[in-house]
């Protein structure tokens, strides 16, 4: 049988839905539409049948002042088609049908039975939606009498009467029904009519509403939402009919069906009484890697994806040539997923991301981002290695030293005293060295060692601890000073006199000049004058820091000079001898 849908003037095939932004209408398998709406395709359909029992509440002689009553059970289910996720404000369609149902053959009483008849089959409209039309699908249905109204399907309120603003779907014969209606009776054959004993479905109807906001859900259902469609035996029940049983002795048997989705009178409502499906909606997301396009081999790095917009929750997960990474990852509040990785093969990599998706925001794809993985330098194992004074006094400066081997090309040397560092790291020098000025605090015994940060291609080290014995200066110690002489100027090559006196004349003990932070030659013994005199060959142009550090001796106290500047110039060229090392010669010794 031909069934139409009495409230469209369009067949489904050509039918534009009002109230959308379409941009796409296509067929999908058994003529079911695809509606795409804002730009945004909607989810591929998913078809599932869901299998209930209706219980059934039965009146014989409906209207009588004593009817007889009975319960019984029918076999049921619906079979709904619906995309699983839709855009915000996307026009979508899903098919609903009743599965196959059959018709009694024998009636209460032994009687026989003629046929049912006002069968209907009642939906709610999903809350949350805009209604936008609903439809019959051609030749979805059989096994209904030669004798049976033209199905149709028609919006209705509570009541059960035709309106543009109800919140229900009725599948019948023109509203014709036992009950909830306008066009209600008990004993009459009229409406949608099935033969006894007879396996038949009533037809499919394609429903198509506008989505609610993101984060809403569609969820279609048989009526069950108004009041009394959910109790046992009301008129406002999903199913009802009326079977018509033969005549015995003249006398006319109705029996009046009220059957709703529970699997007995005793029961609450079962599957049929739930939501059939659920249509997420979410809004559409792209997911997007941010990657460098070089990175380091054994260098740890991250996987970077962004998530736009940014979902509430949800994961990432991080693939690497096609195979997933780790666990998925939750994108923070900006929508941005990080994995700490690190890439151990030089060549490109193939970085990509998959947001999984969540109530609210549907699942993206990123496309793969092509990563260049460089090699790793070769990393050279260091020495490093500290220079310092065997004793010192507290509160007197000393110079601690240290040297990394081979040269880096950079990181720091932290100086430590035993495991407490010894003022803040200091960069390393173009030679591999480093100088720190250093007054010890307490007396006793300190293990001076330093630690080498490492730099790129090189590996950190650290210094074997070095003991320097500081004492306190004794009560009767004299506190010495020291001052330099040295020229302001000199020639390349050419002999210079540095000298340093000790006031007061400690009579003995030794200084040590410096070039910068230089030892120049060894320590000069002072004379009996309190100075202790040095001839030095400067090597090299430019401007040369000169200082001197008298060791101190039994009575007196250590000292340093201040820093004074010779600046070295060329000699001329006299064909003369000129210097010889790095730093210079030494010349004699002076004193008594």
């Amino acid at each position: 049988m031909k069934t139409v849908n009495r409230n469209q003037d369009s067949s489904m095939n050509s039918r534009l839905l009002r109230g959308s932004a379409i941009a796409t209408v296509s067929v999908l398998a058994g003529g079911l539409f695809s509606i795409v709406g804002g730009g945004t395709a909607a989810a591929a359909p998913e078809t599932k049948s869901v299998a209930f029992t209706t219980a059934c509440h039965v009146r014989e002689m409906d209207g009588a002042a004593s009817p007889i009553t009975f319960n019984e059970t029918l076999g049921s289910g619906v079979t709904i088609t619906a995309p699983t996720t839709a855009a915000p404000g996307e026009t979508v369609t899903y098919r609903v049908q009743p599965n196959e149902m059959k018709a009694n053959s024998g009636g209460h009483a032994s009687r026989g039975v003629v046929h049912w008849a006002r069968i209907k089959y009642d939906f709610d409209i999903p809350s949350g939606v805009e209604f936008v039309s609903s439809q019959l699908v051609a030749d979805s249905a059989y096994g209904l009498g030669s004798d049976s109204a033209t199905p149709t399907v028609t919006q209705i309120d509570d009541g059960g009467n035709p309106s543009a603003s109800g919140t229900h779907l009725r599948i019948s014969g023109s509203n014709r029904t036992i009950g909830n209606g306008p066009s209600s009776a008990v004993r009459s054959s009229d409406g949608i009519i099935v033969g006894a004993n007879t396996k038949f479905r009533l037809p499919a109807v394609d429903v198509t509403v506008k989505a609610g906001a993101a984060g809403s859900e569609i969820k279609p259902s048989l009526r069950v939402s108004d009041p009394g469609s959910a109790n046992y035996d009301d008129d406002r029940n999903a199913l009802t009919f009326v079977q018509r049983e033969k005549d015995v002795f003249g006398v006319n048997y109705w029996e009046r069906y009220n059957c709703s989705p529970r699997d007995n009178r005793n029961s609450g409502l079962n599957a049929g009484g739930q939501a059939l499906t659920t249509i997420y909606v979410s809004q559409p997301t792209t997911t997007t890697i941010q990657m460098p396009g070089s990175i380091q081999a054994s260098t740890p790095t991250e996987l970077v994806a962004k998530v736009d917009p940014a979902p509430v929750n949800g994961n990432v997960q991080f693939r690497v040539d096609g195979a997933d990474v780790g666990t998925p990852v939750t994108p923070g509040a900006d929508g941005t997923a990080r994995l700490p990785h690190t890439f151990f093969t030089a060549g490109t990599a193939r970085v990509s991301a998959t947001f999984q998706g969540v109530n609210g925001f549907q699942s993206s794809n990123s496309t793969e981002a092509m990563v260049t993985v460089t090699a790793a330098p070769v990393v050279k194992q260091t020495d490093t290695a500290v220079n310092v004074p065997t004793d010192a006094k507290t509160g007197v400066s000393v110079s601690l030293r240290a040297q990394v081997t081979p040269t880096p090309t950079g990181g720091t040397l932290q100086f430590k005293d035993g495991a407490a560092n010894i003022g803040a790291p200091i960069p390393v020098g173009a030679d591999g060295k480093a100088t720190l000025e250093h007054a010890f605090t307490s007396a006793g015994s300190h293990a001076v060692s330093a630690y080498y940060s490492g730099a790129t291609g090189f590996m950190p080290s650290m210094a074997s601890a070095q003991t320097v014995t500081v004492s306190d200066p004794a009560p009767s110690d004299v506190t010495t000073s020291t001052s330099l002489a040295a020229p302001t100027t000199a020639k390349q090559n050419v002999a210079a006199e540095l000298s340093a006196t000790v006031s007061p004349n400690p009579g003995g003990g030794s200084v040590q000049f410096f070039d910068g932070d230089q030892p120049i030659g060894q320590p000069v013994v002072v004379g009996v004058d309190g100075v202790a005199r040095l001839t030095h060959t400067f090597a090299s142009t430019g401007d040369h820091p000169i200082k001197a550090a008298y060791a101190g001796r039994s009575g007196f106290t250590q000292s340093a000079s201040d820093e004074s500047v010779v600046k070295v110039s060329a000699a001329p060229d006299d064909g003369g001898n000129g210097g010889s090392g790095s730093l210079g010669s030494l010349g004699g010794l002076f004193g008594s």
